[in-house]
């Protein structure tokens, strides 16, 4: 999964609801130190239960979680695109 993409698509839900990681990372249930880590892009894994958090409690799309974990060169080369 592209990391770097996923925590700037996860840091910039949360600031667009004016949360801060403490409020975040309460209601995603997970640790502040590491919701800090998965915004910067540090933290490679983060749980399917943890990305269904990220759609249904942030209002992230599912189709742009998808997008970070499939690079568009993947993408292209299964759809002839």
């Amino acid at each position: 999964m592209a990391t770097q993409q996923l925590g700037e698509l996860l840091r910039g839900a949360r600031e667009s609801k004016q949360w801060s990681i403490t409020e975040a990372a309460a209601m995603l249930g997970t640790t502040k130190s590491h919701l800090f880590e998965l915004e910067q892009g540090r933290s490679s894994n983060p749980t399917l239960r943890l990305i269904a958090a990220m759609v249904i409690v942030c209002g992230v799309r599912p189709e742009a979680v998808i997008a970070t974990a499939i690079p568009a060169t993947t993408i292209e080369e299964r759809t002839g695109g």
